[in-house]
């Protein structure tokens, strides 16, 4: 009877220690993907399923990422605010709005970038409520992302949208 316990509590051990592989091919450092979207129709209502990675502000970023704006704030931090971000439509033909709910004291600050991370549009006190953009100018091919930090007092809340452009 011992020698029967012995064995299952062995058997239990090695079973509780199994190394579970992610077979997943990991991502090559410095290479960020865009991968998803929200879709919305003109008024901003999601149409399908969302990117649960998209428009939250508990983003951790990569140095990378995170070099996109010239300064940094605490991120450990609990929001004072329900803060709020989302652009429209998705996709979209150069033309989207950009809807931001914050509070009176918060600064938000947005970097549009390519899949290359280049810059596009760079703005340092988006103005809260809607704001159109018109970007004929840009060839924006596929999707581009929309970096951005709610930051208030010493604390910063980040977060990312992508958009795909057609």
């Amino acid at each position: 009877m011992k020698r029967l316990l012995a064995v299952g509590l062995l058997s239990l051990f090695f079973t509780c220690n199994k190394n579970t592989k992610d077979d997943t091919p990991p991502e090559s450092p410095g290479i960020i993907q865009f991968k998803g979207i929200t879709s919305t129709d003109e008024n901003g209502q999601i149409i399908g399923n969302p990117d649960t990675t998209d428009w939250r502000i508990d983003d951790v970023w990569s140095e990378e990422e995170a070099s996109l704006f010239s300064s940094s704030f605490d991120t450990n931090c609990t929001p004072s605010y329900d803060y709020q971000i989302g652009v429209f439509p998705n996709p979209c033909n150069n033309v989207f709005s950009i809807f931001s709910d914050q509070s009176e004291n918060t600064v938000l600050e947005i970097r549009l970038v390519t899949d290359q991370l280049q810059t596009l549009l760079s703005d340092n006190d988006l103005q809260e409520g809607v704001v159109q953009l018109i970007l004929f100018d840009y060839d924006i091919q596929d999707t581009a992302r929309l970096y951005y930090r709610f930051i208030e007092d010493d604390c910063e809340f980040r977060g990312h949208g992508d958009i795909v452009f057609e």
